[in-house]
């Protein structure tokens, strides 16, 4: 017969025993007697404290028992995946030998897994729209149960240009310019204003999200942006050549050419930054 009986010592040290009482018959000895033979094995008590998610390829965004991991799940990527890291720490540390397979088992989504009792810590590649609550159940002689959730968040990009409300203004610069030119064929000054409209002005407004790189949260960014380039948006061009004429031959002796633009450039960025989870400001504004 084969009984498995967990007792505790009384001494004051706590050490916990797990005693295996085997009983089998002695077949080469005369009489087959029966032999009793008794293992005990050290069982330490220990408390579960504490149970993390780690995003591995950043550490700093790791999410701890009844919290949330967020991944942001990006259009442009088929089959994303991230590497994840779950650890089950306990009080005192206890080595994986000093503790039974019974007293440290982890769940995903509510099925065990047990291959991986026993196991202080492994790490998974978590695929996109897999959302997965982990459960880690350690602790002796007291089991006690902690879990940690894993979510994909879609990937947000929403952009508003405002740029196009000014086309109005932008053909009637294009005139101007087109006068210019064809003016300085005969005089030696020209004026251009935005002559490259399209990098010479930003002005929009987004809405987009992003995983903090600081947490384990997502943020959700809605940002207002201005930015002309001041030095484009006038532009007076002046050359006059100096030369003589000998005895019917133009000599050109140089060119003096003039340039002035009008300022620094204007930059205006306005960000107002949210957790998504609960909707918290991060920080309120971020003006540059």
């Amino acid at each position: 017969a084969k009984t498995s009986i967990p007792i505790e010592d009384n001494s004051t040290n706590l050490v916990n025993l797990l005693k295996l009482d085997l009983q089998s018959k002695a077949i080469n000895i005369s009489g087959s007697p029966k032999v009793r033979v008794e293992v005990e094995k050290v069982v330490k008590p220990f408390s579960f404290t504490r149970l993390e998610a780690v995003d591995i390829s950043n550490p700093k965004r790791f999410a701890n028992a009844g919290e949330t991991l967020y991944y942001i799940n990006k259009s442009e990527i088929t089959n994303e995946f991230k590497k994840t890291s779950f650890k089950i720490i306990v009080n005192p540390n206890v080595t994986i030998d000093e503790i039974l397979k019974q007293n440290l088992k982890w769940k995903f989504n509510g099925i065990e897994d047990d291959n991986k009792n026993n196991v202080k810590n492994f790490n998974v590649d978590i695929t996109e729209k897999f959302n997965v609550k982990v459960t880690g159940i350690a602790g002796f002689p007291n089991l006690s149960t902690k879990n940690v959730n894993v979510k994909w968040i879609e990937e947000k990009k929403e952009i508003k240009s405002f740029a196009s409300k000014i086309s109005g203004l932008l053909k009637i610069l294009e005139i101007i310019n087109t006068v210019s030119e064809k003016v300085e064929s005969v005089a030696p000054c020209k004026v251009v204003f935005l002559k490259d409209f399209n990098n010479s002005l930003v002005w929009k407004k987004e809405n987009f999200n992003e995983e903090d790189k600081d947490s384990r949260h997502i943020l959700d960014i809605k940002r207002f942006e201005f930015q002309l380039k001041v030095n484009d948006l006038a532009l007076l061009e002046c050359s006059k050549k100096i030369g003589v004429s000998f005895f019917g031959y133009d000599i050109k002796l140089g060119e003096i050419y003039f340039k002035l633009g009008v300022g620094s450039d204007i930059s205006i960025r306005n960000d107002n930054v949210c957790y998504l989870e609960d909707y918290k400001f991060k920080n309120d504004k971020n003006t540059s």
